[in-house]
């Protein structure tokens, strides 16, 4: 299977030599997420064959607090994409002004037959998106790279694909917020390398089954092991829901990786323990991990659009820590305990489309990270994001502003970092966005 995988990125990238967009800004049928359009035009504009686009994202983050940063004080970051450069790799640091991402997107676009899609970013983002196996710390990576059977009501795409999960996307120019929610970091996937079914019976109704490497794999550590499944129910215009789960054998975030590959974890992991891997761990040792993910979406008129976004998961034989950060040892050993950790948060979204250039939003959310699993701390994690976005009489052009109020229920941000010292239980933070997007 891993040959057929590598086979189909290197069609993917053959198919791209020729004269596709980001899979969430403006997706044909023939996407590797179910989106089944409820209102089809009488007479659709027809697709061309090939479609090349992108775009570029450039940020300006700060915290308001004084000596405020965005790291835990065990040294992983707070914060996705923006205000930290080097993310994944040894040296991450506080960075007001950040490239995030020059992103092109090659697609060879086909409602029926074969077709695939080329997607490649560069710039900070790449780092945290990396799958394993990948080029991590290069700020490369090729985000999506696949091919497609579409036949009658079915789809079938090989290679590596988006996450079905989360009401958020790799894509800034398809967000409403600068930032990236909690959980679309902590929470959720980024990507997987697999193989993917897409049936709609309906225009109201799609249906969704795969397996893949796991979550942000690019090489198997234990083949095509991770489950998934989704439903997507459009009953009218107005309303969207998307049920997506996701079940296989996932790494410890303590453990190593089995060898044969770099290594890009999602941030912060490896800056839970000193010394990595920590003593008595010299294998990777594998959990089964269970997510279910639930978007809701409602959209009463033109000006106005709400989302909520439900996730909760659990792993078991995984390690978990307090918190204070420590984790949590077998008092006869010394080691390091195993048991199921579990991690759940809820997000809800608001946004008006004030005029044609105008459109403001909010987010607030919660991460219950009841183990520690995600971010290194037992702790309840909090956020509260406010974003106006102009877009001007200049084609293809947005800039935005935000002001972002974080909140956890223990001390566990740094307020500065060499070394890192007090730590406090809120940041406060502004930033910056321009995004040019072509054609």
């Amino acid at each position: 299977m891993r040959g057929v995988l590598i086979a189909a990125i290197v069609l993917a990238a053959f198919l791209g030599s020729a004269p596709s967009f980001a899979q969430t800004t403006g997706a044909p049928a023939t996407s590797a997420s179910p989106a089944p359009s409820v209102t089809p035009s009488p007479t659709p504009t027809p697709v061309p064959p090939w479609s090349v686009s992108g775009f570029q994202d450039v940020t300006y983050t700060t915290s308001l607090v004084s000596n405020g940063t965005f790291l835990f004080t065990n040294g992983g970051s707070t914060r996705v994409f923006d205000a930290i450069t080097g993310n994944n790799t040894k040296l991450p640091t506080y960075t007001r002004f950040v490239p995030n991402s020059f992103n092109i997107n090659i697609k060879k676009n086909a409602p029926q037959g074969i077709g695939g899609q080329l997607e490649e970013t560069i710039g900070s983002d790449a780092n945290v998106i990396a799958s394993y196996g990948g080029a991590a710390g290069t700020y490369t990576d090729v985000t999506q790279a696949y091919i497609f059977l579409a036949t009658g009501q079915f789809t079938i795409n090989v290679g590596k694909f988006e996450t079905l999960a989360g009401a958020e996307v790799i894509e800034s120019p398809s967000d409403w917020e600068i930032s990236r929610s909690i959980l679309f970091g902590y929470a959720v996937p980024f990507t997987h390398t697999g193989v993917r079914a897409v049936w709609v019976p309906s225009g109201k109704i799609s249906l969704t089954a795969g397996a893949n490497y796991g979550w942000d794999q690019l090489v198997s550590t234990n083949g095509l092991s991770t489950l998934e499944a989704a439903v997507a129910y459009n009953p009218s215009s107005y309303l969207a829901f998307n049920v997506n789960y996701y079940n296989g054998k996932e790494p410890s975030p303590l453990t190593p990786y089995p060898t044969g590959g770099t290594i890009a974890p999602r941030p912060g992991s490896t800056a839970f323990y000193p010394s990595y891997p920590p003593a008595g761990i010299t294998g990777t040792i594998y959990g089964t991990r269970g997510l279910v993910d639930v978007v809701a979406k409602w959209t009463p008129s033109s000006a106005l659009n709400f989302a909520l976004n439900y996730d909760t998961a659990q792993q078991n034989n995984s390690q978990a820590f307090d918190s204070l950060g420590n984790t949590l040892v077998n008092p006869s050993t010394g080691f390091p305990t195993l048991q199921t950790v579990k991690w759940n948060g809820l997000a809800g979204y608001a946004n008006w489309n004030v005029n044609s250039h105008f459109t403001a939003s909010g987010r607030l959310e919660y991460l219950n990270d009841n183990n520690g699993n995600r971010t290194g701390f037992a702790q309840t994690w909090s956020e509260g994001t406010l974003t106006l976005q102009y877009v001007p009489g200049v084609a293809n052009w947005k800039v935005r502003g935000e002001l972002r109020q974080d909140w956890v229920n223990q001390p566990t941000f740094a307020r500065y970092t060499s070394p890192i010292g007090t730590a406090a239980k809120n940041n406060t933070s502004l930033g910056f966005e321009a995004i040019y997007s072509w054609p």
